[in-house]
């Protein structure tokens, strides 16, 4: 490894340990290609903002030295017309936090907030400044890296309130090797309104007999992208739906079914770590490593978003049941990558109320399996419900394409262990209730599969294998 630029020199020097050249591997024709990328990753991290992947001489290869071995040699060569390449620092940051590229710079004020410039155009901010900062990987006096100016656009465009994002580069005219950074956030709408109507027919065979049911259900929706002006998004949605049998018109029968439900979802555009769990399990030592190995938690800090929600449901089936649940969770939403997606629940509370009609008793007793499933059921876990592992492959040029999900549930665990931990200690054994309902206690882990194959736009493959 070789360059002209002393500083570049010396880094080629310092990463060559990492190279994907190694010796007595066979020599690949897109290693070197592979190898380019590695350093200039490296060197665009490290300050070098215009470092591309045509500032390499041609690889050269000596095989005079031994038999069957070749030599290599790798230049970094400086801009046309220049002896060196420049070192970037970062300068002043401004950001537009309500940017409008029709107004001129004149109708914003000026705002400092911890050092960095914030224009505005409205009274006050419409999304706190810190929210914004939380989201800024580049800091004036810091070298400039591609990562961190990654990472930021990422961020800020993960938060939801803002349409467009962009951040752009502006050579300090006073001082060549400073960049000035100018964030421009283009506000999205607060807030957003939908609707769904679906209907159905079926003609089968229903609890009375054999019927034509009719079922129409209407599901309202409503988002708000800035709820606490923390880009906080609340979604409510509302779902009411009806089913009729036709075959029994004009008598009791008629109605078969109603529906309705409420739900509503928080999400926080950050990582909440309740009871500091996570960063707990991150300084347990495990052998030589950790429970929870630093590249995870800092995946979590960085792409987490956090989300408590609650749930509502009634059901009511004319002349048989009723079921009431309510459900509510906290937990995390991790997009590790643009097709792996991680949702993990830490906090579960299910409560299932059933009331059933005489009629339906007459089928409960000659069915206990079923009966047994008709309790009332609590379902509670304080440090672990649900953990989803999703994976979505893109077709390739052959047309394979694929979709994996793991998906493990535990509930009452905690509880379970409490309540054997109690007895242990107890005179006399017992079951912990809440108003003589139990904690229903189960584990559950599937894991599915599937393949596809596009031959022609009219004839695929598909297959599925799920455990």
């Amino acid at each position: 490894y070789s360059s002209v630029d002393p500083y570049i020199h010396h880094q080629l020097q310092h990463i060559s340990s990492e190279t994907v050249f190694k010796r007595g591997t066979p020599l690949e024709g897109n290693l070197y290609d592979i190898e380019k990328e590695r350093i200039t990753r490296h060197l665009r991290n490290n300050g070098y903002a215009y470092f591309f992947s045509n500032n390499f001489a041609e690889l050269d290869a000596d095989t005079t030295a031994s038999q069957k071995k070749t030599t290599l040699y790798l230049e970094v060569v400086p801009p046309p017309g220049e002896s060196s390449h420049q070192l970037y620092t970062i300068g002043n940051i401004t950001i537009y936090s309500q940017f409008d590229a029709t107004l001129p710079d004149s109708v914003y004020r000026d705002t400092i907030v911890d050092g960095f410039l914030f224009k505005l155009k409205e009274p006050e901010f419409l999304v706190r400044p810190q929210t914004i900062l939380n989201s800024v990987h580049l800091h004036t006096g810091e070298m400039y890296s591609q990562e961190n100016y990654d990472r930021s656009l990422q961020h800020l465009s993960s938060l939801g309130v803002f349409r467009f994002v962009r951040i752009r580069l502006d050579n300090d005219t006073d001082n060549p090797s400073v960049l000035n950074l100018r964030i421009e956030l283009t506000q999205n709408k607060k807030y957003e309104l939908g609707f769904d109507l679906d209907a159905n027919y079926i003609d089968g065979y229903t609890l009375t007999g054999r019927g034509s049911l009719m079922g129409l259900a209407f599901s309202p929706t409503a988002q708000n992208r800035n709820l606490f002006k923390g880009a906080e998004l609340n979604v409510t949605s509302l779902n009411a739906g009806v089913e009729v049998n036709f075959s029994a018109l004009n008598t009791n029968a008629f109605w078969n079914s109603v529906e309705l439900g409420l739900q509503n979802e928080l999400y926080f555009p950050k990582f909440v770590d309740y009871l500091y769990l996570w960063r707990g399990m991150n300084r347990l030592p495990l052998g030589k490593k950790k429970l929870v190995s630093d590249g995870l938690y800092q995946s979590l800090q960085d792409k987490a978003a956090s989300r408590l929600s609650a749930r509502y449901n009634y059901v009511f089936n004319f002349g048989w049941y009723e079921t009431s649940l309510l459900n509510a969770s906290f937990g995390y939403d991790v997009p590790l990558d643009n097709n792996t997606r991680v949702v993990l629940d830490h906090v579960g509370i299910d409560f299932l109320r059933p009331v059933t009609q005489p009629a339906f008793d007459t089928i409960l007793a000659a069915n206990p399996f079923l009966a047994r499933s008709f309790g009332k059921q609590l379902f509670v876990s304080l440090f672990f419900r649900e953990f989803n592992l999703s994976k979505q492959r893109r077709p390739n040029r052959y047309g394979e394409s694929g979709f994996n999900s793991l998906n493990i549930e535990l509930a009452g665990a905690e509880i379970w262990a409490g309540n054997a931990l109690y007895n242990a200690f107890a005179l006399s054994q017992d079951t912990l209730r809440v108003s003589g309902t139990d904690f229903s206690q189960y584990a559950r882990i599937e894991w599915d599969t599937r393949y596809f194959k596009e031959y022609t736009p009219n004839l695929g493959f598909a297959a599925r294998f799920n455990i």
